[in-house]
């Protein structure tokens, strides 16, 4: 029997051949099937593409599409991405089952600092002979700002912009988000979602500078501040300004020099204040000054985790300016109790300090504290502890109070004019207790009773409390009898 040829078969169905043939002398019927060749590979998206159109500053518009296909070679496979600011793909790859088949979400988002005219951009699959390609149609029209809260390091340097602009009338009480200052040209590095300004001149033309208003940003985290910053005042003949910066409603003063520079108007050379790191908790940040201050640099550091050692008889103090968690010891509030000459410790349960507040820790001797960045710490009660911040606390106009600091195991009479950063004290008024130093207590349990100093009043076998105090009828707490201190329980 000579070969058959058969054309234009669909692949996707059996055709059945009817051939009558003689065998010998008699005729016979044979029947022949003819299968379709196997289908081909086969990759698709759904949809086709996707449309992306942002309309604020910061804020992701978000859409997807699906990967589907058949008869493909089993595997891993990279999609190719197009480099297009602001836009995000995830995954970037699929995987092709061992039966050849995929089915893949993959999620595309687009944000942008400024507008963007309408473009496309198009993500590609290939697989083998099987390809795929799905556009992206992407712009941004921001029209409408708000700010944007931040949580990680920010620098705002004025003097990089361009353009300029003056407010008036009601403007002057309108807070504008930077973003939304269509005459001002920012450069990359600038975020101008997370910066809004309420004032005159949110940018001094020809100066890049923010001039005579208020700066606000929001954080999610605590941090520090650095503000650079002059002033606009005229004080021809002064060789020295007191500047004043406001900051979340704390007002410091700072002095700055103003030198003759030889030229007709030989002050006009205002000098820059740098300030040092100012605390300031999670939030709104507000800055100011009390008279028409020029902005030219801010900067934002978020808190870290600390760590604190402790002495050699297991304690420190320690306050600051934002919530944290202890670990590697036990905080405690304490209580000043003037008859004795005690401080009745009370742990804190959690772990927990809430900023300002004054704590002492306890725990090994010599062993290092980690103090980690929190929320949500609750208030402490029933504590005297003060804290200073992040700065030096200076005790110039302390008046005629006293104040105790710790010292080894006990908190004695402070004789010096500053504290360092970051520790905790009791502050009582002059006269109120006679003893140099306050015993610690946790309890029943008393520690470094050795170490108490007091001012002795009698040794005439009778009983006195550590403040000197003649006492008839002891009860709980420490005395002095005899010249020897006593623990009544």
């Amino acid at each position: 029997m000579d070969a058959i040829t058969v054309d234009n078969l669909t692949k996707t169905k059996t055709y059945v051949a009817y051939i009558y043939g003689m065998n010998g002398s008699n005729g016979e019927l044979y029947e022949i099937a003819f299968l379709a060749p196997p289908a081909g590979p086969k990759i698709s998206a759904s949809p086709t593409s996707v449309t992306l159109a942002a309309t604020e500053s910061g804020v992701a518009v978000g859409s997807s599409f699906t990967i589907t296909g058949s008869n493909l070679t089993a595997g891993t496979y990279n999609l190719t991405v197009p480099s297009v600011t602001g836009l995000t793909v995830s995954p970037t790859s699929f995987t092709v089952a061992s039966d050849g088949t995929v089915s893949q979400v993959v999620n595309v988002s687009y944000s942008s600092t400024e507008n963007v005219p309408a473009n496309t951009a198009n993500i590609t699959a290939t697989v083998g002979e099987a390809s795929l390609s799905v556009p992206v149609n992407y712009s941004a029209s921001v029209n409408t700002w708000t700010l944007q809260t931040i949580s990680t390091a920010k620098s705002w340097d004025f003097s990089k912009l361009s353009g300029g602009v003056q407010y008036s009338g009601d403007d002057l009480t309108t807070e504008h988000v930077y973003a939304n200052i269509s005459v001002i040209t920012f450069p990359a590095d600038f975020d101008a979602t997370a910066l809004a300004f309420t004032g005159e001149y949110p940018l001094r033309s020809g100066k890049g500078i923010a001039q005579n208003g208020t700066l606000r940003f929001n954080t999610s985290v605590p941090g520090t501040i650095v503000v650079k910053f002059s002033d606009t005042g005229t004080s021809a003949s002064a060789t020295a300004v007191k500047r004043y910066l406001v900051v979340n409603g704390n007002t410091t003063e700072y002095w700055a020099s103003r030198e003759n520079n030889g030229t007709d108007n030989p002050y006009d050379a205002q000098l820059n204040v740098t300030t040092e790191a100012i605390a300031v908790p999670a939030g709104d940040v507000t800055i100011s000054g009390t008279s028409a201050l020029i902005y030219s640099l801010l900067t934002f550091t978020p808190a870290t985790a600390t760590t604190v050692t402790l002495n050699d008889k297991g304690y420190a103090t320690y306050s600051t300016y934002y919530d944290v968690e202890v670990s590697g010891a036990d905080a405690y509030t304490a209580a000043l109790d003037f008859d004795n000459a005690t401080i009745t410790c009370t742990k804190i349960t959690d772990g927990k300090v809430p900023a300002g507040a004054g704590v002492l820790l306890f725990g090994d001797a010599s062993a290092e504290v980690t103090l980690t960045p929190t929320t949500g710490a609750a208030a402490l009660s029933g504590n005297d502890l003060k804290g200073t911040t992040l700065a030096d606390g200076t005790l110039a106009d302390k008046g005629s109070n006293d104040y105790y600091v710790l010292s080894g195991n006990t908190f004695k009479k402070f004789t010096g004019t500053t504290f360092s950063a970051n520790k905790a004290y009791f502050e009582v008024a002059s006269g109120v207790v006679q003893a140099r130093a306050f015993s610690i207590v946790f309890g029943d349990e008393s520690t470094g009773i050795s170490q108490i100093e007091t001012e002795t009043k009698s040794m005439d076998g009778s009983v006195y409390s550590l403040s000197g105090q003649r006492v008839s009828q002891p009860v709980k707490g420490l005395y002095i009898v005899n010249g020897k201190k006593v623990l009544v329980k």
